[in-house]
């Protein structure tokens, strides 16, 4: 028989074990459910579908330009002069813009809300504010025979707007409109005005990558690395992706037409067969504050 001593310390020690097994239960619960509950938070969010938390993105920037054939207005043929720099604003500044005779700013970032394939963004507003062609030979548009150039009027914003698609994370196509306030000139590029107009140029399905051109005149800030860090939001129009790069025309009905490439390094000296005829004109607002990420 056990002795009354005895039962109070069997009693004793299993009051002890069933407290010690109801603080672990305790603790094992306190600390599984936070645990448990983050762990199903994050897999949710690794479960949900990208159009919950992923943004695919256009920045806002500039596009530079070189002006190829077929370009021309009222029958005759234009070639591009070259702006020699641009002042952009901002921290970039007064730049070199290479081969670069016309400019078009994208003035705000196209986004859509989720992965595509085939998402087209809200239209984005764009401006012409860079343009200098240059007839290649003399014509006659009722002033006499001789040389002309087309810039845009000062103090008239050339504006209009671009729907991009997207067709993947890296490019798509775009549709795009522009009414372009110009003048036409004779003799330089200052000279004499000798007409004035407003002529709607438009393009359509035209393809855009994220890579730049082999090539390609490089401005940080302005047509590469827009985010600051790598070419994720990155625009080049003329292109798909992965694929060969090349020009593309925008035109009205009219049959006038205006074909472009990305602007290029220039070889060297090359800028200096302009300098020594021409005036290098911008017939467009100077950019003084940056509008970039409005």
């Amino acid at each position: 028989m056990k002795t009354m001593t005895t039962q109070r310390k069997e009693e004793g020690t299993e009051r002890w074990l069933e407290s010690t097994r109801d603080r672990h239960r305790n603790r094992t619960v306190r600390f599984a459910i936070p645990y448990f509950l983050s762990s199903s938070i994050f897999l949710v969010f690794l479960l949900l579908p990208h159009t919950a938390w992923t943004m695919v993105i256009v920045d806002a920037g500039w596009d530079l330009f070189e002006t190829t054939q077929p370009t021309t207005f009222m029958g005759v043929s234009f070639t591009g002069v070259p702006l020699g720099n641009f002042d952009f604003g901002g921290t970039a500044g007064n730049q070199s813009t290479g081969s670069s005779d016309t400019i078009i700013e994208r003035q705000g970032p196209a986004t859509v809300p989720n992965t595509p394939p085939s998402d087209t963004a809200p239209p984005i507003d764009i401006e012409f504010v860079g343009l200098q062609l240059k007839s290649v030979d003399p014509a006659d548009f009722g002033a006499g025979l001789d040389d002309h150039f087309i810039t845009l009027q000062p103090g008239t914003p050339s504006t209009g707007q671009m729907s991009i698609t997207f067709d993947d994370v890296f490019g798509g196509t775009f549709d795009s409109f522009i009414n372009v306030a110009f003048d036409l000139r004779i003799g330089a590029l200052n000279g004499p005005i000798i007409f004035s107009d407003v002529l709607q140029l438009s393009a359509n399905s035209v393809p855009w990558g994220r890579t730049a051109p082999p090539e390609a005149f490089l401005i940080n800030g302005v047509n590469y690395l827009l985010n600051g860090f790598d070419n994720t939001a990155d625009f080049w129009a003329g292109g798909p992706n992965g694929g060969p790069w090349s020009s593309f025309t925008e035109q009205h009905p009219s049959g006038a037409k205006h074909t472009v490439h990305t602007a290029t390094v220039p070889e060297p000296g090359s800028l200096l067969l302009f300098g020594s005829g021409f005036v290098g004109l911008i017939g467009s607002r100077s950019r003084r504050a940056n509008s970039l990420f409005l």
